[in-house]
């Protein structure tokens, strides 16, 4: 499957409606003028004379599109099949991590196998990797890794667990936007699971006030 994704992934030309309106505008732009040069909302845009760029989302981060202008530097010219490899390198080394996970944790061959096969055919991650150039992708992995660094953390204490959890939290919010709220949400589950007790007393004090403040902004509007 992932063979057949490859050939897909490196044949396909950008597809995606937000790839084009939003990610890869970025990068064709950044590729061509070998500079990253800014993106700004229309009302900026319009009287900025050329000095500044507009698309979809001029407010999202370039992580997504750097990797795509890389691409392009490597095979020196502009290529909207060949820039996409980084996604399907991304879903390879999620499944690998997965199985890692699974073999570490004392899963047989078989088990972490099959365990790392449920996670990489979900319908949805396989048409991130055919249709690349989204975020949601990267979104999901360093999301998926971070927890499962978290949760080997908590039973072995292992610096390396824990630098590995950091760096993929603080990294959430550099691929787009909602990485914030991703990796807020992450870590009540990484407290629970550092300290039970402890950790679900502060879930819920969290979980009450994130109500209240539903509660207030729905009055105010």
């Amino acid at each position: 499957r992932f063979a057949m994704l490859a050939v897909e992934n490196a044949t396909r030309p950008l597809y995606g409606w937000d790839t084009f309106m939003q990610w890869a505008t970025k990068a064709r732009v950044w590729f061509e003028s070998r500079t990253m040069v800014p993106f700004a909302p229309f009302d900026v845009w319009l009287p900025a004379q050329g000095a500044v760029y507009f698309d979809a989302a001029p407010h999202y981060p370039g992580t997504a599109p750097l990797w795509q202008v890389w691409s392009a530097l490597l095979i020196g010219r502009w290529d909207d099949s060949h820039t996409n490899g980084m996604w399907w390198l991304i879903a390879t080394a999620l499944t690998l991590a997965i199985y890692g996970f699974l073999r570490g944790a004392g899963s047989s061959r078989l088990a972490a196998l099959t365990g790392a096969w449920l996670a990489s055919s979900l319908p949805l991650l396989d048409v991130h990797i055919a249709l690349a150039g989204y975020a949601d992708l990267p979104i999901a992995a360093y999301l998926a890794v971070a927890a499962l660094a978290g949760v080997r953390f908590a039973g072995n204490r292992s610096p390396r667990d824990l630098a590995l959890f950091v760096l993929l939290l603080s990294a959430l919010p550099l691929i787009k936007n909602p990485g914030k709220a991703w990796a807020l949400l992450l870590l009540p589950g990484f407290l629970v699971a550092l300290r039970p007790a402890w950790g679900l007393r502060a879930t819920a004090v969290l979980a009450a006030a994130g109500g209240l403040l539903l509660l207030v902004v729905a009055q105010a509007k």
